[in-house]
């Protein structure tokens, strides 16, 4: 008798997805994202955990009149090594992991379903905030760790 096994692969890519590099932290990016798109993006109760030390901040908005959903999430976590241990202002280096590891130089992802906004049109408003140095659209095909992205 043989043994079949079929791999589980989810595969939701009704989304669009931003890729932002930003010098702020992701509350401020989620505060300016809501002054410049006019969303309501909220920081949900729990965070994203990849490990049991690794934790990405999520910040959620569903728009029921447009029929969109927002999702800001941060890429990068830092844990500290030896939380135990004191240590002095040179010593302190945290480790940091990423949510998608094969775009480390991204800072926070928007994902969000093309409603009445279109990339183009998100592109041209997220770019006139001064605190984003660069945004672009990223593509989900060559994406290998695009499974990190579905969640709640």
């Amino acid at each position: 008798m043989t043994v079949r096994k079929l791999p589980l692969y989810i595969e939701d890519t009704n989304y669009l997805l931003l890729g932002i590099h930003h010098s702020i932290e992701t509350f401020q990016l989620a505060f300016f994202l809501n002054s410049f798109l006019g969303i309501q993006l909220q920081r949900t109760s729990e965070d994203v955990a990849k490990t049991s030390q690794e934790f990405f901040q999520v910040y959620e908005h569903e728009d029921v009149l447009r029929q969109q959903n927002w999702q800001l999430f941060s890429n990068k976590s830092f844990q500290d090594p030896d939380p135990s241990r004191f240590k002095t202002l040179f010593e302190q280096s945290p480790i940091v992991s990423y949510l998608v590891p094969e775009k480390k130089e991204i800072d926070s992802f928007l994902k969000f379903t093309a409603g009445s906004i279109s990339m183009e049109n998100c592109l041209e408003i997220v770019r006139k905030i001064p605190q984003i140095s660069a945004c672009y659209q990223i593509s989900l095909q060559h994406l290998k760790s695009k499974n990190n992205l579905i969640f709640g």
